[in-house]
């Protein structure tokens, strides 16, 4: 189980997309958490939404290739270790 986690304050800084920091402002951390067993392009719409329906998550994103999922949060509505254990609650091990 591998988890990096950053925060992200200077995001709006360095956000190359031209999105504000937006809900969170500067107390939003980001997780990147590994994610065993997808197999499919399904497999990632599962953990995108189940993740993304939490209180406090920000964004959901799920790479099938890297096996890894990374994850924007709200750390005073949801923790990571949570957003782990909803990984695992869907069917996959995080």
């Amino acid at each position: 189980m591998t988890l990096r986690r950053a925060n992200n304050s200077g995001a709006a800084a360095n956000n190359k997309e031209g999105e504000s920091m937006g809900l969170f402002g500067k107390s939003g951390e980001k997780a990147v958490v590994h994610i065993e067993g997808m197999t499919c392009g399904h497999c990632v719409m599962r953990v995108e939404k189940g993740v993304a329906a939490m209180p406090g998550v920000k964004s959901s994103k799920v790479d099938l290739g890297k096996k890894e999922g990374t994850f924007e949060f709200d750390p005073a509505v949801v923790t990571a270790d949570a957003i782990k254990a909803k990984i695992n609650e869907i069917g996959y091990k995080a």
